[in-house]
């Protein structure tokens, strides 16, 4: 008698392709992670029901005895140090819950921690100040919010602390960095952008923090034959008549920028409209845009901190202090938004030749 073959293994990596998302994409919205789209998690959980995935009981286990804490066990605070102005109420936990300190209290409480929060230090001064507060508190874990703004030296003495570094790498702080951005998604969307038939495009950003951006969609335009990008503006801060005179002058087909809904809303001031004038790709889709109607990627800055801290928590039950022999540098993957904001895919009847009359 034949023996009767071993059911098929449901894994993760089967949801994500069936939904079409990433594996990174199926873990975070089964694990019911902030950020991700209500309408990813649903077409997530369907594609794992129509399969019949369980998620291994076993790895689980093993997760949870490594990175949470027991029922009620309290391992002491860790301090986060942020480029962004520091909030004087406790009116942010009530607010938008995709904020990253929300995310970041609320896994740092999981994980038996308090969150003492402070502006990075700016000046020496400020680094005394700093370094008392967090030694009067006894932090001796530290997560920098650097906000991709350079960090300066300021002494302060990093070597003491266990550090992970939530923007690129910092030459300042030579410890483990964790991003939600990279070159890639410039590369990413001038790619996505071509295949909907642009081709004169223009990069938008505040180059001095996104760098990488530029580097990106430079790289994405040379490997497509591009010869018609359009210079880009370097935008610090948000500039409306700086803007229209640069659409103006090099009629891009289609802007790639970070500044949220503020290109488009100006320039259908000027009468023009999303898709059907220019195209917008936006590299910082806000947790705001509720409706969807940006196209573009949402920077996974939930499942960017998460991750640091469970990484820096890691560190901490190690005593594991100072900068690692090789800092690694990590980035979270990103998703992609369809809006209302880009043309359309065609569909595969419309790309057929058509017949002669």
């Amino acid at each position: 008698m034949p023996a009767t073959p071993a059911p098929v293994r449901i894994r993760l990596s089967d949801v994500a392709r069936h939904a079409g998302v990433s594996s990174a994409t199926a873990s975070m919205a089964l694990r019911g992670t902030p950020g991700i789209a209500a309408e990813t998690a649903a077409r997530v959980r369907r594609a794992a029901e129509e399969l019949g995935y369980q998620p291994d009981a076993a790895a689980q286990a093993l997760a949870r005895s490594g990175n949470r804490a027991e029922q009620g066990a309290f391992y002491g605070t860790i301090g986060l140090l942020s480029a962004n102005p520091v909030p004087r109420s406790e009116e942010w936990r009530r607010s938008d819950p995709f904020l990253p300190r929300n995310v970041i209290a609320e896994t740092a409480a999981e994980l038996g921690y308090a969150l003492y929060h402070l502006k990075l230090p700016q000046t020496s001064s400020e680094a005394s100040s700093t370094l008392r507060q967090l030694e009067a508190r006894n932090v001796r874990g530290i997560l920098v919010e650097a906000a991709n703004q350079p960090i300066p030296d300021t002494g302060f003495p990093w070597d003491r602390f266990a550090v992970i570094v939530c923007s690129p790498p910092q030459d300042e702080i030579p410890f483990h960095s964790i991003s939600s951005h990279s070159a890639t998604e410039a590369h990413n969307a001038v790619v996505r952008c071509h295949r909907l038939g642009y081709r004169r495009f223009g990069l938008v950003a505040d180059l001095r923090r996104f760098a990488d951006w530029l580097g990106g969609f430079d790289m994405a335009v040379i490997r497509l034959g591009l010869r018609d990008a359009a210079p880009f503006l370097d935008l610090p801060d948000w500039d409306e008549d700086a803007f229209l005179r640069w659409f103006e002058k090099e009629r891009p087909e289609v802007v790639i920028a970070n500044q949220d809904d503020r290109p488009v809303k100006a320039l259908a001031r000027r009468g023009l409209r999303a898709p059907r004038d220019f195209g917008y790709c936006c590299l910082d889709v806000p947790p705001s845009d509720t409706d969807r109607k940006l196209s573009g990627f949402v920077q996974m800055r939930g499942a960017r901190d998460q991750l640091a801290l469970e990484l820096l928590h890691g560190f901490l039950r190690r005593k594991e202090f100072g900068p690692p022999a090789a800092p690694l540098t990590m980035n979270v993957g990103l998703q992609w938004i369809e809006g209302t904001t880009l043309r359309r895919p065609r569909k595969k009847a419309d790309l057929a030749p058509q017949s002669a009359s």
